[in-house]
């Protein structure tokens, strides 16, 4: 809803850094709910601690009904169907577009190891890996939770400022690729030079939210929700599926060790369940390579 409201109220060259504002704030929202939340838990305890967040949400609730329009005054928002028929034929003529399906993969193929390594698997391989202490290797995963706050805006900005899509999408998997590369099978980095390069990662996979853009772009007006929350949908679900994966590949190469009950995973565990990440990036590009450019403009609008 926010990315379709973003859409009525600037012009498509700035929807692509709105989007990654909106994600930047997203994550500061997730990072929040992560240390800071625990330490709230802990000084107040849960019941209050979850009332703040109701009453917080409650009270946006009601800025956004009292504050926010539909679109500018003088604009009317672009038509969208109200009824159920409605909403089905566009999800059908959304999921019969071969190029959202393209764009919603190189989102998923994005999204899914910056989730699944900075959310879940990320401090294992470190202790298991890199020898870090629990704490440090918490600490050094959510760096790429933050490199991905900051790529959102950053790739956002730079794909409206140069008129193009495709260039930086392939750009951010490019980097992504090399990325997780490094980190996975090249030699031991010092701290400081890992901290960076898991940064440098997220930043790659933050600037996925350029293809929010793209997938309003390749579809009309009166789909653009539509196929905004269809690609929206594979970026979170490819993170949901990807977790359990990796879980399994580790499962199966799992030596029988455990720790206080909990298994402990070897390298070599760690090196065959996460090759799947590099392969995810070097599908991104590939999505990249294969959809189409609009230019920061309605397909429509550009003549096609």
């Amino acid at each position: 809803a926010t990315l379709t409201l973003a859409g009525h109220w600037f012009p498509p060259r700035r929807f692509a850094y709105v989007s990654g504002l909106t994600m930047l704030v997203g994550m500061l929202g997730g990072i929040a709910g992560q240390a800071p939340l625990a330490l709230l838990v802990d000084a107040a305890g849960w019941r209050p601690a979850l009332l703040g967040a109701a009453l917080f949400a409650a009270a946006l609730g009601a800025a956004t009904w009292l504050v926010v329009r539909d679109a500018p005054p003088g604009r009317s928002a672009a038509s969208t169907p109200h009824d159920a028929t409605g909403f089905a034929r566009n999800v059908r003529r959304v999921l019969g577009s071969g190029h959202t399906w393209l764009v919603a993969a190189y989102g998923g193929l994005m999204t899914g190891p910056m989730l699944s390594y900075a959310g879940l698997w990320g401090v294992p391989h470190l202790v298991q890996v890199h020898g870090l202490p629990r704490p440090l290797a918490a600490f050094s995963a959510s760096l790429v939770m933050i490199g991905w706050a900051l790529g959102a805006p950053l790739g956002g900005w730079l794909s409206d400022h140069i008129g193009r899509r495709k260039l930086p999408m392939a750009s951010a998997a490019a980097l992504a690729l090399g990325g997780w590369c490094i980190l996975l099978y090249g030699p031991v980095l010092p701290l400081p030079l890992m901290w960076t390069l898991l940064v440098l990662i997220g930043v790659a996979s933050g600037a996925m939210v350029v293809c929010l853009a793209l997938a309003r772009e390749l579809v009309a007006s009166d789909m653009a929700g539509a196929a905004t929350g269809f690609v929206n949908m594979a970026n979170v679900g490819s993170g949901a599926l990807l977790q359990p994966l990796l879980g399994l590949v580790l499962d199966l190469n799992w030596t029988g060790v455990a720790v206080d009950g909990v298994r402990s995973y070897s390298p070599h565990a760690f090196d065959m369940a996460f090759v799947i990440l590099p392969c995810c990036a070097a599908g991104a590009l590939l999505m990249a390579w294969l959809v189409p450019e609009s230019r920061c403009r309605p397909l429509s609008a550009a003549g096609h």
